[in-house]
């Protein structure tokens, strides 16, 4: 069976802008660790955890309160967010 989610462990973590690794991985859900927060509370900094193609795939495998889990891109029309 073919992986359809890709887990960055034992890469280099690289601390990077949220909306860098969003341009890198386009059309992808991506589970990022976050490393800093805007006055807001929001994600602006992290490390990327793991990618995949859809939502369910991403959140089964990192089920985690402290990863943000976010897409790369316009939301697809036929979502089912959870």
């Amino acid at each position: 069976m073919r992986q359809r989610i890709c887990i960055y462990k034992g890469a280099i973590k690289m601390v990077e802008e949220i909306k860098e690794i969003k341009e890198k991985h386009q059309g992808m859900w991506l589970a990022i660790k976050v490393t800093e927060r805007d006055k807001y509370n929001k994600p602006i900094k992290g490390e990327i955890l793991a990618s995949a193609r859809t939502h369910h795939e991403l959140h089964i495998e990192l089920e985690d309160p402290n990863v943000y889990e976010t897409y790369a891109g316009e939301l697809p029309v036929k979502a089912v967010l959870f």
